[in-house]
């Protein structure tokens, strides 16, 4: 071929060459990159699939949930009707009784009030017998007590005279 200085063209040429190579391998990095970011979303996106998947399911579950705890209420409900039902019943049957009964203690009111004036009279018998005896014990205790005291002061003198008598044998 001719030497370098007589091919003015082919120089540029060259250059222009190594510039499209050098744009090449930039356009080979940015698709490798680009691929590998597509890659990356797809993955992504397969996660969020699966999560939307689970989410379904889930609110599938939840709703499932929310049907029985429906039927759960409405067996709760026709239970708690049945039990007032049941309780108006027995007030009713307790409001006969307690009738019935008033009837009935209004005839046996005046026997009660005689025995319970009986009860009384003899618990006050017992209480003034009580009080007599405390009365006692108390005169006993004050007695005791008196006893008691003498006794201490007696014996306080004969330590102090049995004291003196060893002080005036040493």
């Amino acid at each position: 071929l001719t030497s370098p200085g007589s091919a003015p063209g082919l120089s540029s040429l060259r250059s222009e060459a190594s510039a499209a190579a050098s744009e090449l391998r930039d356009a080979r990095k940015a698709s490798t990159l680009l691929s590998s970011q597509v890659l990356q979303l797809q993955a992504r996106c397969e996660f969020l699939d699966g999560e939307k998947r689970a989410a379904a399911e889930e609110a599938k579950a939840a709703q499932h949930e929310q049907a029985a705890a429906r039927e759960q209420l409405a067996s709760v409900a026709a239970e708690a009707a049945a039990a007032r039902l049941a309780v108006e019943s027995c007030s009713s049957a307790a409001r006969r009784r307690e009738e019935a009964l008033a009837a009935s203690a209004a005839d046996d009111r005046a026997a009660m009030e005689a025995a319970w004036r009986q009860e009384r009279d003899a618990l006050n018998a017992e209480q003034q017998a009580a009080r007599a005896r405390l009365s006692e014990l108390s005169s006993d205790a004050a007695a005791a007590a008196s006893a008691r005291a003498i006794a201490e002061k007696a014996l306080a003198r004969e330590r102090e005279s049995a004291a003196s008598r060893l002080q005036l044998t040493q």
